[in-house]
């Protein structure tokens, strides 16, 4: 281990960063840490399970093939080459994963925010309390959920995708849904408004579509 990750030289830090470190290849357990974030670590193979952690950052560890489970855990961002399984974090709120491996997102109860790029995650869980979805270049991705809270939608790149459907494939209203993008895939207007998925508003959504070479801009009245 290097110096500057030896146990007795990180106590009493609530945030550690490790960065471009070849001779970690552990990381000790620190009391009382809140933020991890470990960044080209090729060598680093084991995260203890720091209770009290809040978020964790790791990106060009190719040697993680595993995370600790981490209760109190909110915030996600993962890039590593090696990692194909999430567990199900209770308390995670927040996750952004560049994973090809990743191919199952775990049904963690309070999530709000989700950002996948460059994942083989094929179908998404349903999620109640999910505001924030983006997705993109998602290209094994077809199917996803209608989520009743979403306010924020992006789809791009997924060409997989084509429907966003309710489960039980009933009319869902989406008061909230107030940020809606969908660029770059199969889908087209002619499948949102034949589907599942309803818009209410005061006022219009404005969303973008693009397949092909075609550009559209689409002013969708909320009838």
């Amino acid at each position: 281990m290097c110096q500057i990750c030896r146990k007795e030289n990180l106590t009493n830090h609530t945030q550690l960063l490790i960065e471009v470190c070849p001779y970690v290849t552990q990381i000790p357990y620190i009391e009382g840490l809140v933020r991890l974030d470990i960044i080209q670590c090729k060598n680093l193979n084991f995260i203890p399970p720091i209770k009290g952690l809040l978020i964790l950052i790791i990106i060009g560890c190719p040697n993680i093939k595993k995370l600790p489970y981490i209760k109190s855990l909110k915030g996600l961002k993962l890039q590593c080459k090696q990692l194909e399984e999430i567990p199900c974090y209770e308390n995670l709120i927040k996750i952004e994963l560049h994973n090809e491996t990743i191919t199952k997102l775990p049904a963690c109860p309070k999530l709000e925010s989700i950002f996948m790029n460059h994942t083989n995650t094929v179908i998404l869980p349903y999620y109640e309390n999910l505001h924030e979805l983006e997705v993109h270049n998602c290209k094994k991705l077809i199917y996803i959920p209608i989520y009743i809270n979403l306010y924020k939608l992006v789809i791009q790149n997924c060409n997989k995708i084509c429907s966003i459907k309710n489960i039980n494939k009933i009319i869902i209203i989406c008061e909230n849904l107030n940020n809606y993008r969908i660029y770059q895939c199969a889908l087209c207007d002619n499948n949102l408004n034949n589907g599942c998925l309803k818009l209410s508003s005061s006022g219009k959504i404005l969303y973008k579509f693009v397949k092909k070479i075609e550009n559209k801009i689409i002013n969708n009245k909320i009838k």
